[in-house]
């Protein structure tokens, strides 16, 4: 099962897939410092153990899913 997923700093591009929700077991979650566009996937709340999120250093766009907050 994998807890932590680092891809900072990798210059990736295009949008955050949709395929991560599959990861249900996951921690953390680092794509800060690449080039992502897009929003941020409205069915992030799949990550019920998620403690850390960076998305930061991108170029998303559009509104923060509430399901974030819970």
């Amino acid at each position: 099962m994998i807890k932590l997923f680092d891809l900072s700093s990798n210059s990736l591009t295009g949008v955050i897939p949709e395929e991560l929700t599959q990861l249900s077991g996951l921690r953390s979650l680092n794509f800060s410092g690449n080039h992502l566009t897009g929003g941020i996937p409205w069915n992030m709340n799949h990550f019920p153990m998620l403690e850390s999120l960076d998305l930061s250093r991108n170029w998303l766009s559009g509104p923060i899913p509430p399901s974030l907050s819970d």
